[in-house]
């Protein structure tokens, strides 16, 4: 019974992993020379596979921009100019999620994870586990602000009202915060080109106030497209460079810390010297 469970399992993972690829590519969109794959936690869990060699500064993506979530297209399917990016997507994501195979991005939303780990996400305890003050801090009051923005949208009269739970809420703005890539601003939820993995650059660059990442993502009126930032043989997995991002942003928003050096980390110098600013004037009061 084991062994026939486990297949089943196989098959239903294949059928999902070959169904968002040929999903994307019968709306026009094209994933060229990479193909959805399962690897280590520690290199990201699932992402994309090299099938042929993909030389640097190579076309790979091409996400029409129909099928794209944006801020404005998901406004505009809910009726709801008021909404920001994040809200808007996180809504129209959850009205798909709930029509099941009827929606346009089922094959999609099937392979979206069930859980999203992220500052807003984690329990007091597990931000305990963290043993730093400023995040823990930081990770309760984006969830509670997320409640709040939670409580408004239920209480609203006007297109955007959310008919589901909090934690559904929480668990869709968590995957647009750490899925959607960000063009001047404004959010977008690209299909397949949000499962690539993150890792520094094989050789040193200069910060560039974000130009590194708008060199191999464009966006236009018609679709997001994604260049390979370096070269990838076949069977290695198709990995980028983020950006110019420290690892407690990867952390907040993405859920993870880099296992590889990054080399555009840093330490914050509010959150280290706050709690010595705060025994000064203690000591200072006590006087």
């Amino acid at each position: 019974a084991m062994l026939m469970f486990l297949r089943l399992l196989f098959f239903l993972v294949f059928v999902a992993k070959a169904d968002v690829v040929t999903w994307l590519g019968k709306l026009g969109g094209v994933a060229r020379g990479v193909e959805v794959a399962y690897f280590s936690e520690a290199t990201g869990g699932r992402g994309l596979k090299c099938a042929t060699n993909i030389q640097r500064d190579e076309a790979v993506l091409r996400v029409p921009m129909s099928v794209v979530m944006s801020g404005a297209a998901a406004r505009d399917e809910l009726r709801a100019p008021h909404l920001g990016d994040a809200d808007a997507i996180a809504l129209l994501l959850l009205a798909e999620k709930k029509k099941g195979n009827a929606s346009r991005w089922a094959p999609y939303v099937a392979t979206l994870p069930t859980e999203v780990t992220t500052l807003k996400t984690m329990t007091d305890d597990e931000l305990e586990w963290l043993q730093d003050d400023a995040l823990q801090a930081k990770g309760k009051l984006e969830r509670q602000r997320l409640r709040d923005a939670f409580e408004g949208l239920q209480a609203s009269k006007s297109g955007g009202k959310v008919s589901q739970s909090f934690e559904d809420y929480l668990w869709a703005r968590s995957l647009v915060d750490s899925r959607a890539l960000t063009f001047k601003g404004a959010r977008y939820l690209a299909p397949v080109a949000d499962f690539v993995n993150y890792a520094p650059m094989p050789e040193e660059r200069q910060a560039d106030a974000g130009n590194f990442f708008l060199k191999y993502h464009t966006l236009d009126a018609d679709s997001l497209r994604v260049f390979a930032d370096r070269d990838c043989r076949p069977g290695d997995q198709y990995l980028e460079d983020y950006g110019d991002n420290p690892n407690a942003i990867y952390l907040e928003y993405h859920g993870f810390v880099p296992d590889t050096p990054n080399p555009f980390d840093c330490v914050s110098l509010a959150d280290f010297l706050a709690p010595l600013l705060k025994e000064e004037e203690e000591e200072e009061e006590e006087k």
